[in-house]
């Protein structure tokens, strides 16, 4: 019996101090100061493997067909783009199911996937890149604290919030 309880109160203290999907922190391997500059991906519009351009500063934003948060976070991906327009460019840590996933949600900035070297945990993130070296780095979906830093990042965007 002591046992049992002895599983079950670590159990709960792992899921407590789980980060959640709005925790916000720099990627354990995509984070400030990381040259992503030879990023290669397959382009999802023709299957085109090419480089991705990284020449000034770009938007990288990782998501799964198969992750809640990304899809509760399709709001904000898509006000950033608005704003940011050609500088925004979506990352897919997946293949399976991504074309639907993309024309059911209307996604309109360009996906890659198959990346060379994209070594991403938790969808979403984000970086923002400046000629291929990361100055920006978050995790997690846009909402709570996050929404404050994004909006404060990019002058004149407000976030609709995690839906």
């Amino acid at each position: 019996m002591a046992a049992l309880i002895g599983a079950v109160t670590y159990q709960a203290i792992q899921l407590h101090n789980r980060p959640t999907a709005n925790t916000i922190r720099p990627q354990s391997t995509w984070q400030p100061g990381v040259s992503i500059s030879n990023l290669v991906g397959m382009r999802l519009s023709d299957g085109t493997r090419q480089k991705i351009d990284l020449s000034g500063e770009k938007i990288l934003y990782t998501f799964s067909p198969k992750c809640s948060w990304c899809t509760k976070n399709l709001a904000n991906a898509e006000s950033v783009h608005r704003l940011q327009k050609s500088r925004f460019i979506g990352l897919s840590s997946v293949r399976d199911g991504l074309e639907k996933y993309v024309l059911d949600h209307g996604i309109t900035y360009p996906v890659y996937y198959n990346l060379n070297q994209a070594n991403v945990s938790i969808t979403p993130s984000t970086v923002v890149a400046q000629d291929g070296l990361i100055i920006q780095s978050w995790e997690g979906a846009w909402g709570k604290d996050n929404k404050t830093r994004i909006e404060s990042y990019f002058p004149g965007l407000t976030l609709p919030g995690v839906k």
